[in-house]
């Protein structure tokens, strides 16, 4: 784990070997969340997020998009237990 120092505007530079990991590029939008009150998840955007969710659905046995978000909050929750 890499450690960092926040500047006094609150930036931080993400290590190089990090960036690689998640394949982040530059200019590329993250979202950046609290997780409780000592967690802060970045999580890479997509860079075309039409071209991302293309297709999404199919191959899913047909649900509903109601059924495919609560699945991928499911997915989520259990990620970040992980953490």
């Amino acid at each position: 784990m890499d450690r960092v120092r926040t500047s006094s505007k609150g930036a931080v530079v993400i290590p190089v070997g990090v960036r690689k990991s998640v394949g982040l590029e530059p200019g590329q939008m993250v979202q950046v969340a609290a997780e409780g009150k000592d967690r802060i998840v970045i999580i890479p955007m997509a860079s075309d997020p039409v071209a991302a969710i293309e297709g999404i659905l199919r191959g899913r046995g047909g649900g509903t998009v109601a059924d495919f978000i609560a699945e991928r909050r499911r997915e989520d929750r259990v990620r970040r237990r992980r953490l």
